[in-house]
């Protein structure tokens, strides 16, 4: 008699393996490294690994996207500039970040005074980047001048 251990089949034959809509083949990648002597191409994962690029762009190409990236940037800092000398800028923009350094460099944490209830920038958001900003405001780089 045949030890039994999935519904009524025997030992030696294998457990059904129900069909999935998965572009994974499930059973290929129930293991977690490849067996020896598989390259990463023939391997278990290989359909799992990530594709490399088949072609980049050419030197060219790359300096003309680069300098798009670098025009995007400086309009729009140049802009938000502006915007703030002009005082144009409300509480939920440039302004309210530099209030909140300016205040920090000056010993009062993060704090900003244009939402009455809130009294500290963590209150709203946790941006500890910020910090990295305030050793400008002590040499009198900080924030943009008016």
């Amino acid at each position: 008699m045949t030890e039994e251990t999935f519904a009524g089949q025997a030992a030696n034959q294998p457990i059904p393996v129900w069909p999935t809509t998965c572009a994974v083949d499930l059973q290929s990648a129930a293991h977690p490294v490849d067996a020896p002597g598989q390259s990463a191409k023939t391997g278990r994962f290989s359909r799992l690994r990530r594709q490399q690029p088949q072609r980049s762009l050419s030197p060219p190409a790359m300096i003309a996207l680069w300098l798009v990236i670098l025009a995007f940037v400086l309009t729009f800092a140049i802009l938000a500039v502006r915007r703030h000398a002009a005082l144009a800028s409300n509480g939920m923009d440039l302004g309210n970040v530099n209030q909140a350094l300016w205040n920090t460099a000056h010993g009062d944490f993060l704090a900003f005074t244009n939402m009455a209830p809130v009294g500290n920038r963590l209150a709203l958001h946790v941006e500890p980047i910020l910090l990295l900003f305030v050793p400008l405001y002590w040499i009198g780089l900080g924030g943009p001048r008016l």
